[in-house]
């Protein structure tokens, strides 16, 4: 029988209540054609500071603050990109044609991800121990970007670019 913390049956329970209130946008037809996902981002924070959506010229992008986790199931999408912890234990970023661009290959091993205050990006087993990091550790003005161009950057605050899935497109 597989353990469970309160903490993360509330986030799963959390999880499936954003889930149900945005159906329309989870539930979509078979596509014939490439298309864009629709902002949606359903995350844990704590505390609880909700990822942004930034809109601008050069881009749209998820900005996701320390400190945000993704358990089974949740995910962060915006354009050409949509970033989801899988059932398997996968952290997968898929395109606007729903194929895998990247992932930490932790099917089997990891069980959710988080940005840390530190501002490294971590996917945990179920015992919380890392099973893939970003080694972007110790920096406290980084933060998470899920991209409308079909990537994921850890940025220093002013844009710099600290690590990214490399998947622009």
């Amino acid at each position: 029988m597989k353990r469970i913390s309160i903490r993360r049956l509330l986030a799963v329970i959390m999880s499936l209540a954003m889930t149900a209130l945005v159906a329309g946008q989870a539930t979509a037809a078979p596509r014939v054609a490439a298309a864009l996902y629709p902002p949606s981002c359903n995350l844990v924070t704590d505390p609880p500071i909700p990822p942004s959506l930034i809109l601008n010229p050069t881009g749209d992008l998820y900005r996701i603050s320390r400190n945000s986790a993704f358990f089974p199931g949740q995910s962060c999408s915006v354009g050409k990109s949509s970033l989801r912890m899988q059932t398997d234990g996968n952290f997968v970023l898929y395109d606007e044609n729903n194929r895998a661009r990247w992932a930490t290959n932790t099917q089997g091993r990891g069980d959710w991800a988080r940005f840390g205050a530190d501002g490294n990006l971590i996917v945990y087993d179920i015992n919380g121990q890392p099973v893939w990091v970003s080694n972007t550790c110790c920096h406290s003005d980084y933060f998470l970007a899920v991209q409308a161009d079909g990537n994921v950057v850890i940025y220093q605050n002013g844009y710099i670019a600290r690590w990214s899935t490399g998947t622009r497109h």
